[in-house]
């Protein structure tokens, strides 16, 4: 199972856009946190993402909205704390 670090991309305030492999199975603590431009995270098709730790997309300012795989077994909290244009998340 393939891991996107803890504070892997932590304010890369000029990312607008992710596309998370199939192969990754976990999204660690604050890995998206503070990417401020961030305005589109796509799953490729057949997602094996089984877990979404900890304040992952905190404070993405530009996030709109995002589709969870249904392979996610564990959603952790804060996840999205700060994402003020947030409105939907999808299951």
């Amino acid at each position: 199972m393939e891991t996107v670090g803890r504070k892997t991309f932590l304010g890369c305030f000029n990312l607008e856009s992710v596309r998370i492999p199939a192969g990754v199975g976990k999204l660690d603590d604050e890995c998206f946190s503070g990417c401020i431009s961030l305005a589109s995270v796509t799953f490729e098709r057949d997602s094996q993402l089984k877990v979404i730790n900890g304040s992952t997309f905190s404070y993405c300012s530009d996030l709109r909205s995002m589709r969870i795989p249904p392979s996610v077994e564990v959603f952790d909290y804060r996840c999205f704390d700060g994402c003020v244009n947030l409105r939907e998340v999808t299951f």
